[in-house]
C-alpha cells in the first residue's frame, strides 16, 4: 500500500520535472496570420483550426483599427492603442520630424519612444520575450530589446519558425513566458492571385497543417500550461480591373505627391493647391461614389486616426472592393478599406488553461488584446485605448500570481501530503497490531501467530497481571513524599477541591477522599500518571524542548484563525468602473460617471448614458439627472490603505455581495464543528500524532487550494476545510506537551504558550499581508508552514495516557524512557510495575462503569438552570471576542497596525489572569471582566473620533480576552466529572454557534458604524451578570456525581468572594520563578481558548482524570444510586 502510494506521488513528481527549465511565469503564445479574414473557416479547409477555435474561447469576428493595415493593426494588437497614438499610421508614411517618408519595413517605430510593447514591458518585469517576425519587434524601445528576435526573413520556413520559437519556451538559461509569431500568409497570395484561387484555398490548408504541427511541438514539450492565441490583423476583399480609380483624372499630378499605399492614400498638396485640390476631390467622390476624402481635422473621431502629425493634410480612401493603381493584375486582393467593412474583421480564437472552453464572446475591439495580454501575463496594465471588460466572461482565472507551473507544484506536494498522513496513519496501526500481539503472547504464554488480531479492540486495553503482582509497598517519590500517604501535602482531605486541580481537558492528580484506600488496608497503592512525572523531571530538558516545539503549532492557529480579515478586506473607496473612460485620470473618470449623494461619491450605482459618445463630444463633467444603474463592469478600488488586491475586491464582493465575505466566515466556524468531531475522533481512535498531523496537513491543502478560488462557492468551501483544521492544528500538540509537563508547572506552559506564542504570531501575521501585498501570496505563505507538522511523529512523543488507554503500557513505559535519558532522571522499576498494575486495575474497573450522557444535566432542575446559563455565558463571551476581533476594520483607522495593537493585549490579559485567578476566583472575576469590556465596547459607540473610539474598543477587547480565558475552566469545575466531557463539548459548540454569528454582527456596520460595538457591549454586560447566577468554584469540592453538581453552590450567597475570605490557602511549594507565585495553587490551570477548545470534543482525553479521583467518583456514584 505505502510502496504503491510512494510511487503514485513519485509519478507525479517526474511528471512536472520537464525535459527542461521553464519560466515560473504565466505563458502565453501569439500567432498572427496576415489578412486570415474571419470567415474563410467556412470554407472548411482549415478542419484542425476549425475544431480549435470551436473548443476554445472565439469570437464571430473581431474589430481591428482604422485604417485595415498590416503595421498599424500589429503595433496595436502590441500596445493596446490606436494608429492616431502609437504613431505607426500606415504601411509607409511621411514622418515629419525626420522629413522622410518611412517605407515599408518590418522596423517602423512608434510615434512615442515612451509607449512600450508588450514584449518590453515582460522583459522589464524580470521575465523573457521572444519574436519571431512580429513586426517592429526586433529593435529595441527605452534600451530594452526581446530576449529572442527574428526579424522578417521570408526565406525561413514556417516550420523552422515555430521549431525556434518553441524551444525558446524550453531555453536551458533564459526560458521565456512569452512569444509571439508572424506568418504572412495568406496576405502575400491574396493580394498575388485573389482570394478565391484554388493556389489562396491551398494556402489556407497549409497555414492550418502549420497550426498542428505547432500544437504537436507544443504537446511533445509538455508545455501543457501555455496560453494560445491564434488570430489575424484584417481580412481582405476581392478587386477587378474595372474598379481602379485613378486620381489623374480628377487632379493634376503636378500639383501633389501621396505617400501610403492603395486603398488609402495621403496627400501632400503643393503650397497654395490645399484647397483646390481638397475642392476637386470631394466634388470626384460625390458624383463616382467610389471613394472618400477627408480632411486631416475632419476625419472622424470615431476611426481615431487624425490626431498625428504623420497623417497627410488630405486623407482619400476607396470603398471595398475599389482601388488606386497597382500593377496591371486582372483581379487580386486587398486591404486597407474602412474598418467597419465586413471583409476587413479578422479572427480570433484562444486555448489554454486561462480560457473556458467553448466560450463565445461578442465582437470585440483589437485594441482590447493588449489588456488580456497584461491579464494573462500578470503584468500591470498601463491605461490604453482597450479594454479588458468584454472578455472576461471568457477567461476561467484573473489570478494575480499563480500560475499554471504552480498550480502543478502545488498539486505535487498535496498528493506528497496526503501519502505522508497515510504513510503515518499505516505505520501507526501496524506498531499497534504488533504490541497488541506480542501483549497478548505474553498473557497466554503461547507464540504469537501470524494472523492479526483486529485492531484497535477494546480487549487491546484489557490487561491483567494480578498472577505477576508483587507485594505493595509505599514508593517514595523524588520530592521525598510517599506515595498513598494522604499525609502528604498535595493531598487534600476534604476531596477533589478546585484550588488544587481543575480537570479541564487533562489528566491530573487529585487529593483521595479520606479513607478511600485506608478502609481497605491490603489493597495495592494505586500510583497514577502525575504520580510518574516528579520521577522524569516536571519541567526537564525534555518539556522545555516540547514547549519550544509549540511555537510553529501556536503560529498555525493564530494564523488559520485571524487570515480571513486580511484576505477579504475592501477598501472603503471604491467606485463603479468604466471601461470605456479606463483613459481618462481617476479623478475624471469619477467627476464624469459617479453619482453624488450624501456620503459622497456612490460606490455601487453609475450613469447610465454613452460615454463614448459624451468624450468625443468633450465633455467632463456629469449632469446630475442623468439616469443612473449598477455597477455593470465591476468595481474600482482605492488601494492607498489596503495597498494589495484581495479576494473581495478581485471577485467583486461589494454592494450587494458585500455579505459574501462575512457568510465565508461564518461558513470557516461551521468547518471548525465538524473538524472538532472527526479529529477527536481519530484522536481516539488512532493517536493524538495522527490527528495533530492530519489535522495540520488538512489545513494546508485547504489553506493552499484557497489560492485557486475563483467563485464564492469555491472559497467558501476551501475556508470550511481550513476550519475543519482549525480547532486542531494547535490544541492536540498543546494537550501533547501539558500531559508530559508536572502539575506545578502547567499553569506556566498552558498560559504562556497563548500568551507569548500566539499573541507574537497574532501580531505578525498583519505585516505578512502588507508585505506581500497579495492575497493568494498570503494564502501560500501562512498555509505552507503547516506542513511541517509531518515531523511531528518523529519529534512529538505520542500520548502515554492515550497508549495506556489502548493497553500499549510498554509502550507509554517506553516513552516515560526517553524523558529520563533526556533529562538525566531515573523512575525505579518498583514504580513502573506498580504503574503498571494500577492500570491493569483501572481497564476492568473503566468496563465496569455507569455511562452517563449530556442528556443528564437537564435531568435535575438546578444542574438544568446552570448548564444552561454556561451555554448562555460562553455564546456571549465567544460572541464578543470573536467581533472584537473581526470589527478591527469598522474602527476607522490602519488596519494593520490597529490590528496588531488589539492582537497584543492577549499577552498582558493572559499574564494578569495568571496571577489573580486564584486569588480572586471565577465568578466575579469572569463578571467583572465581561462587564468591563461591554462598558468600554458602548463607549466607544457612542464617541465619535477614530483614535479615541479605537482605543476604547481595544480595551474592551483587552478584558474580553480574559474573559475567554476563564469560560471553559469554569464550565469544567462547574459540571460533574460523570458528565464533564460532555457537558463541557456542548458549550464549546454551541460557542461556535456564537461565532457564527459573529461576523454578521459586525456586518451592521453597513446599517450604522455604532451599532457593532454597541450590540456586542451589550451582550458583554448581559453574559457578565449572568455569571453571577453561577456558583464560585475556587477552594470548593468540585461535583463528581449528578447529585453533587445537583447541590453543589447551594450554600453560596451571591456577594460571597474568594479573595475577601479569611481562609488561607495550605502550604505549598512554591516554584523557582517569582512571578508564577500564583501559580503553586493550581496542579494544572490553563488558558481555556485552548485547553479546551477542540479537546471538549473528544470525551476520552478530557475524562482521563486520575486513578484516586476516579475511584472517589464511583464510590460516591454507588452510593447515590444506592
Amino acid at each position: 500500500m505505502i510502496s504503491t502510494t510512494l510511487f503514485v506521488s513519485l509519478f507525479f513528481f517526474l511528471l512536472n520535472a520537464q525535459a527542461g527549465p521553464v519560466s515560473p511565469h504565466p505563458k502565453l503564445l501569439v500567432v498572427s496570420y496576415d489578412a486570415f479574414r474571419y470567415n474563410y473557416f467556412e470554407r472548411n479547409l482549415t478542419p484542425y483550426m476549425n475544431q480549435l477555435k470551436a473548443e476554445g474561447t472565439h469570437v464571430e469576428y473581431m474589430m481591428n483599427i482604422f485604417v485595415t493595415k498590416t503595421f498599424p493593426n500589429h503595433h496595436t494588437m502590441a500596445t493596446g492603442l490606436y494608429a492616431e497614438t502609437h504613431g505607426v499610421v500606415d504601411n509607409e508614411f511621411y514622418d515629419p520630424d525626420i522629413h522622410n517618408v518611412t517605407k515599408y519595413s518590418h522596423k517602423l517605430y512608434h510615434y512615442d519612444n515612451n509607449i512600450l510593447p508588450i514584449w518590453t514591458i515582460n522583459e522589464k518585469s524580470g521575465r523573457h520575450s521572444g519574436t519571431m517576425m512580429w513586426p517592429g519587434s526586433a529593435f529595441e524601445y527605452q534600451g530594452t530589446s526581446p530576449t529572442f528576435a527574428q526579424s522578417f526573413n521570408d526565406s525561413i520556413p514556417w516550420k523552422d519558425r515555430v521549431d525556434t520559437l518553441i524551444s525558446w519556451f524550453v531555453h536551458p538559461t533564459n526560458p521565456i513566458n512569452f512569444g509571439i509569431l508572424y506568418i504572412e500568409e495568406p496576405d502575400y497570395h491574396g493580394h498575388t492571385v485573389g482570394i478565391s484561387s484554388d493556389e489562396f484555398n491551398e494556402i489556407l490548408k497549409k497555414l492550418d497543417n502549420i497550426t498542428k504541427y505547432m500544437h504537436d511541438k507544443i504537446n511533445h514539450y509538455g508545455l501543457t500550461d501555455l496560453n494560445v492565441i491564434h488570430l489575424s490583423d484584417h481580412g481582405m476583399a476581392s478587386v477587378t480591373m474595372e474598379r481602379i480609380i485613378n486620381l489623374s483624372n480628377y487632379i493634376n499630378a503636378s500639383d501633389y505627391i501621396f505617400v501610403g499605399t492603395s486603398p488609402g492614400l495621403h496627400i501632400f498638396p503643393n503650397h497654395g493647391k490645399e484647397e483646390l485640390i481638397y475642392q476637386k476631390l470631394k466634388f470626384a467622390a460625390e458624383q463616382t461614389n467610389t471613394f472618400k476624402v477627408y480632411k486631416k481635422e475632419d476625419i472622424p473621431k470615431k476611426y481615431h486616426y487624425g490626431n498625428n502629425t504623420r497623417v497627410g493634410p488630405i486623407f482619400v480612401i476607396a470603398e471595398v472592393g475599389y482601388a488606386f493603381p497597382l500593377n496591371n493584375q486582372t483581379e487580386f486582393g486587398l486591404h486597407g478599406y474602412n474598418n467597419e467593412a465586413m471583409e476587413m474583421h479578422p479572427f480570433f480564437f484562444a486555448n489554454g488553461p486561462a480560457f473556458v472552453p467553448g466560450c463565445k464572446l461578442e465582437p470585440f475591439n483589437n485594441t482590447d488584446l493588449f489588456p488580456l495580454f497584461c491579464e494573462i501575463l500578470n503584468l500591470n496594465c498601463p491605461i490604453v485605448n482597450g479594454t479588458l471588460s468584454h472578455l472576461t466572461k471568457c477567461l476561467r482565472t484573473r489570478s494575480k500570481d499563480i500560475s499554471v507551473p504552480t498550480y502543478r507544484v502545488l498539486c505535487t506536494i498535496i498528493l506528497l501530503g496526503i501519502t505522508v498522513v497515510v504513510t503515518i496513519i499505516y505505520r501507526k496501526k501496524r506498531k499497534l497490531a504488533h504490541s497488541f500481539r506480542l501483549e497478548s503472547s505474553r498473557r497466554s504464554g503461547r507464540r504469537v501467530k501470524k494472523v492479526l488480531p483486529p485492531l484497535f479492540s477494546r480487549g487491546a486495553s484489557e490487561i491483567s497481571t494480578e498472577s505477576e503482582m508483587p507485594p505493595q509497598e509505599k514508593l517514595p517519590t523524588a520530592d521525598g513524599r510517599v506515595l498513598g500517604d494522604l499525609s502528604s501535602k498535595d493531598a487534600s482531605p476534604d476531596g477533589l477541591s478546585a484550588s488544587a486541580s481543575s480537570e479541564a481537558g487533562f489528566p491530573m492528580k487529585n487529593g483521595l477522599k479520606s479513607g478511600d484506600q485506608e478502609d481497605d488496608p491490603e489493597r495495592p497503592k494505586d500510583i497514577d500518571f502525575d504520580d510518574l512525572l516528579p520521577h522524569i523531571g516536571e519541567f526537564g530538558t525534555y518539556q522545555r524542548i516540547l514547549f519550544v516545539l509549540m511555537i510553529p503549532f501556536a503560529f498555525f492557529v493564530a494564523w488559520v484563525y485571524f487570515s480571513q480579515i486580511f484576505i477579504t478586506l475592501v477598501p472603503e473607496e471604491h467606485w463603479c468602473r468604466v471601461p470605456e473612460l479606463e483613459n481618462l485620470t481617476v479623478e475624471e473618470r469619477i467627476a464624469l460617471a459617479i453619482p453624488v449623494d450624501e456620503n459622497g461619491h456612490s460606490k455601487c450605482t453609475m450613469y447610465d448614458v454613452n460615454y463614448t459618445e459624451i468624450i468625443l463630444n468633450g465633455i467632463r463633467d456629469a449632469d446630475p439627472s442623468w439616469p443612473t444603474k449598477g455597477c455593470s463592469h465591476g468595481w474600482e478600488f482605492n488601494f492607498t490603505d489596503i495597498p494589495y488586491e484581495t479576494v473581495a475586491t478581485e471577485l467583486g464582493w461589494v454592494c450587494e455581495q458585500s455579505a459574501l465575505p462575512t457568510t465565508a466566515q461564518s461558513v470557516f466556524f461551521v468547518g471548525a464543528i465538524f473538524g472538532g468531531l472527526l479529529f477527536g475522533w481519530i484522536a481516539d481512535r488512532y493517536g493524538r500524532i495522527p490527528a495533530l498531523v492530519g489535522a495540520n496537513i488538512t489545513g494546508f491543502l485547504a489553506g493552499v487550494a484557497t489560492v485557486l478560488a475563483n467563485s464564492f462557492w469555491e472559497f467558501a468551501l476551501c475556508r470550511f476545510f481550513v476550519g475543519f483544521a482549525f480547532d486542531n492544528c494547535f490544541t492536540m500538540m498543546y494537550i501533547l506537551v501539558l500531559e508530559y509537563v508536572g502539575p506545578k508547572w502547567r499553569t506556566f506552559v498552558a498560559n504562556m504558550s497563548i500568551a507569548l506564542f500566539f499573541t507574537f504570531a497574532a501580531c505578525v501575521l498583519p505585516w505578512i499581508a502588507y508585505f506581500l501585498a497579495d492575497w493568494r501570496m498570503t494564502c501560500i505563505a501562512i498555509s505552507v508552514p503547516l506542513v511541517l507538522a509531518v515531523a511531528a511523529p518523529w519529534l512529538v512523543p505520542e500520548s502515554a495516557r492515550w497508549l495506556v488507554s489502548q493497553g500499549q503500557v510498554e509502550k507509554a513505559i517506553k516513552i516515560l524512557g526517553k524523558f529520563e535519558r533526556m533529562n538525566g532522571t531515573k523512575v525505579p522499576d518498583n514504580v513502573y510495575q506498580q504503574f503498571r498494575e494500577t492500570c491493569a486495575r483501572v481497564c476492568k474497573e473503566q468496563e465496569a462503569d455507569k455511562t452517563y450522557s449530556v442528556v443528564d444535566l437537564f435531568r435535575s432542575p438546578r444542574l438544568r438552570n446552570i448548564t444552561i446559563l454556561l451555554i448562555l455565558i460562553w455564546m456571549a463571551i465567544s460572541l464578543v471576542f470573536d467581533g472584537h476581533v473581526r470589527n478591527v476594520n469598522n474602527l476607522g483607522l490602519d488596519v494593520f497596525m490597529t490590528f496588531t495593537i488589539a492582537a497584543f493585549t492577549e499577552l498582558p490579559a493572559d499574564t494578569f489572569l495568571t496571577l489573580v485567578l486564584d486569588r480572586w476566583g471565577r465568578r466575579w472575576l469572569a463578571c467583572g471582566t465581561m462587564v468591563i469590556s461591554g462598558i468600554f465596547s458602548i463607549w466607544a459607540s457612542a464617541v465619535s473620533n477614530n483614535i479615541y473610539s479605537a482605543t476604547l474598543a481595544i480595551v474592551g477587547r483587552f478584558w474580553v480576552n480574559i474573559s475567554y480565558n476563564i469560560g471553559l475552566q469554569y464550565a469544567a469545575e462547574v459540571l460533574p466529572t460523570v458528565v464533564r466531557a460532555q457537558g463541557v463539548a456542548l458549550i464549546h459548540i454551541m460557542g461556535y454557534v456564537a461565532s457564527i454569528l459573529a461576523p454578521f454582527v459586525v456586518y451592521l456596520d453597513i446599517v450604522s458604524s455604532i451599532l457593532p460595538l454597541l450590540v456586542l457591549g451589550t451582550m458583554g454586560i448581559l453574559g457578565g451578570l449572568l455569571t453571577l447566577l453561577l456558583p464560585e468554584t475556587l477552594d470548593k469540592d468540585l461535583p463528581q456525581t449528578l447529585q453533587d453538581g445537583e447541590d453543589f453552590g447551594k450554600d453560596q450567597k451571591l456577594w460571597d468572594m474568594p479573595c475577601l475570605s479569611k481562609k488561607k490557602p495550605a502550604d505549598v511549594e512554591v516554584p523557582p520563578v517569582a512571578i508564577f507565585r500564583s501559580f503553586e495553587r493550581s496542579s494544572l490551570r490553563s488558558s481555556m481558548r485552548a485547553s479546551t477548545r477542540g479537546e471538549t470534543l473528544r470525551s476520552s482525553m478530557i475524562q482521563r482524570s486520575s486513578i484516586r479521583s476516579r475511584k472517589s467518583v464511583n464510590a460516591a456514584t454507588e452510593a447515590e444510586n444506592k
